[in-house]
């Protein structure tokens, strides 16, 4: 599990259980967790994985899929990627930010500012 991914890529685990271990600090705990890893050019797999979750996101439920690095010659060496940037998470906050505006504009009977050009 520790050491250089000879090749990375970016998928998904999906969350199938879990038991959480004494292992914890005020801001996460580790699970020992059953997960099936998927990506690109690796078929689905079932691994056995130990992510560090935030307390805030307890209890997780089964089903939830998480981002991961996973290296494809093997997928036990996993990365999960909780805390990292999501660039189509950011762009659905940005969209929905947009629709919000545009429903309260509605409301007020007003029309709705132009689109504002996305930051880059």
């Amino acid at each position: 599990m520790f050491g250089r991914m000879k090749d990375p890529v970016e998928g998904t685990a999906t969350l199938v259980s879990y038991v959480e271990t004494n292992a914890r600090n005020e801001f996460d705990v580790v699970l020992i967790a059953q997960v099936v890893v998927q990506a690109e050019g690796l078929p689905p797999t079932a691994v056995e994985a130990n992510p560090g979750i935030p307390l805030s996101q307890m209890p997780v439920a089964p089903g939830t899929v998480l981002r991961v690095r996973v290296d494809r010659k093997n997928p036990k060496h996993l990365k999960f990627l909780l805390g990292e940037a999501d660039e189509d998470a950011d762009a659905q906050v940005v969209a929905g930010r947009a629709q919000a505006e545009q429903i309260a504009a509605n409301m007020r009977g007003e029309s709705p500012p132009p689109p504002s050009p996305p930051n880059s």
